[in-house]
């Protein structure tokens, strides 16, 4: 894979140095952050192939939830929480929430590039299994990623370039709700820099989409607004 853009999370000051020297030294992109607030900050807009945090952030926040935000935000990310302890219940929420590897303090250089190595071998393997998922389907509307089709009850609905890779992105991500700015960079590759020129411009797309393939435009059943943060799809089928 290219080079990983990693995030440590650390309000060990030492620590901190001493994972950014071995990740750099292994042609990583490093971040940090030293407080659970800041890291959520940076990954309100940013994504990673790899976090590493703390247990104990000393911030109000801990490692877990962080972890457990990472996950819900950007669920193809990878995440190893390091820990001054094996604690049976923090070992069990990090396997409950998908966490990629559990380090314990202090941390050997060997150890941490196993479990960094493995952590990535696992995100490209979810990644790759995404990628290989090109169909998707809810009530009665079909979406064909490879041969760029939309159908409803069998019959083909026509969408702009755009309207198209807009409704790709909402059904690949219909576990959360996509802000405005997102769904424009998913349709162009580039990320806008007026946000609320891309609020009016991601509107009108959807309200022609609804138009499209929703039975009831003005009831919405497909696309559903959630106010002030943007918009998701109520769910792929099975």
């Amino acid at each position: 894979m290219s080079r990983p853009r990693t995030l440590i999370i650390e309000n060990d000051k030492e620590d901190r140095a001493s994972l950014r020297q071995t990740l750099e030294d292994a042609d990583h992109a490093v971040t940090v952050a030293d407080t659970g607030s800041r890291a959520l900050d940076r990954l309100r807009d940013s994504s990673f192939d790899l976090v590493i945090t703390g247990l104990d952030l000393n911030d109000g926040l801990t490692g877990l939830q962080v972890a457990q935000a990472v996950k819900w935000r950007w669920p193809k990310s990878s995440v190893i929480v390091a820990a001054d302890n094996e604690s049976f219940d923090a070992v069990k929420t990090a396997i409950n929430l998908g966490v990629d590897g559990y380090l314990l303090k202090p941390i050997g250089e060997a150890e941490l590039e196993r479990t960094v190595n493995r952590a990535l071998e696992r995100r490209e393997a979810r990644c790759c299994l995404e990628e290989s998922s090109e169909v998707f389907r809810w009530e009665g509307l079909v979406l064909d990623k490879s041969k760029k089709t939309v159908t409803i009850k069998g019959e083909p609905v026509d969408l702009t370039p755009t309207e198209f890779a807009i409704l790709a992105y909402l059904m690949e991500n219909a576990h959360r709700v996509v802000p405005p700015v997102e769904l424009l960079e998913a349709a162009h590759g580039h990320r806008p820099e007026d946000q609320e020129k891309a609020n009016d411009t991601v509107r009108w797309h959807i309200y022609n989409l609804r138009q499209k393939i929703e039975p009831h435009p003005h009831g919405p059943t497909y696309i559903l607004n959630v106010y002030g943060h943007g918009y998701t799809f109520v769910g792929p089928e099975g």
